[in-house]
């Protein structure tokens, strides 16, 4: 009896040993499988790992790219910008001085216009002293023909209404002589007016040619300050068309984009 309990003894601690041996066997085989699984994942961390790195080499590698190239846009919109502002400040001195030459022309063109009336005045003042003397010299030289005839008469013995024929020879000769004497004087009187009246004709004709002179001279200079007036005017109207344009360009729209530039640069950091 004692012999068949130490056998079912030995048998149920040989069946322990057994199982013992399997679930050993069991735990090194998962033991196995789990260093397996752990290689394998250690693979995939790795190769995971390695796709991260490459993903963000390239991310990083891009994002510097459009950092570069928004950078280098912020500079050219800058560059832009400088050029934009110099050329609209150039346009306004270029506006203000062609204005100040308009200007400056009118009035020379108003003086210009001003000393052409004076002129005209001047001209028309020296055709009614010319037309008075040319009378005045009529007048003389009417004067000097009716002198002229009364001495001829009178050295011919021609009398006339007024001789006295009631006056003895001698008398009528005195009479005569003293007529012819005062009629020489009276003569030469007529002919220094008539010369003086021909000198002064000539002077006033060589001044009122002069004035005419003058006048045309005046008259050309001032078409020439009204086609430099239409010319300024058109180069302002040039000037503001093309501040026109440059509005489209303004400082406040380069502006707004070169702050949408950095803040997509700030974004990007």
């Amino acid at each position: 009896m004692e012999r068949f309990c130490v056998a079912y003894d030995y048998q149920a601690a040989l069946e322990k040993v057994q199982s013992a041996e399997s679930d050993r066997q069991k735990l090194i085989d998962e033991q196995d499988a789990l260093l397996a699984a752990q290689g394998e994942a250690t693979k995939n961390a790795e190769a995971c790992a390695a796709k991260v790195a490459e993903i963000e080499r390239i991310r990083g590698e891009e994002m510097e790219g459009e950092l570069k190239e928004l950078k280098h846009n912020e500079t050219e919109l800058g560059k832009t910008l400088v050029k934009v502002n110099t050329l609209h400040t150039n346009q306004k001195e270029s506006l203000a001085g062609e204005q100040e030459s308009l200007a400056s022309l009118l009035r020379q063109c108003d003086a210009a216009n001003a000393l052409l009336l004076q002129k005209t005045a001047e001209l028309e003042a020296c055709n009614e002293q010319l037309k008075g003397k040319e009378s005045a010299a009529q007048e003389a030289e009417n004067a000097f023909v009716v002198v002229r005839e009364k001495y001829q008469n009178a050295c011919a013995g021609v009398t006339d209404e007024t001789s006295a024929e009631l006056l003895s020879l001698p008398e009528q000769v005195g009479a005569w002589e003293k007529k012819e004497r005062e009629t020489h004087s009276t003569m030469q009187q007529c002919e220094q007016r008539a010369s003086y009246a021909r000198t002064q004709l000539k002077d006033l004709q060589k001044t009122a040619a002069t004035q005419s002179k003058s006048q045309a001279t005046i008259i050309q200079e001032s078409e020439k300050l009204k086609a430099q007036v239409t010319e300024s005017e058109a180069k302002i109207q040039q000037i503001r068309s093309q501040d026109a344009a440059l509005a489209k360009l303004d400082e406040a729209s380069l502006r707004t984009q070169a702050g949408a530039l950095q803040s997509s640069i700030a974004q990007l950091k």
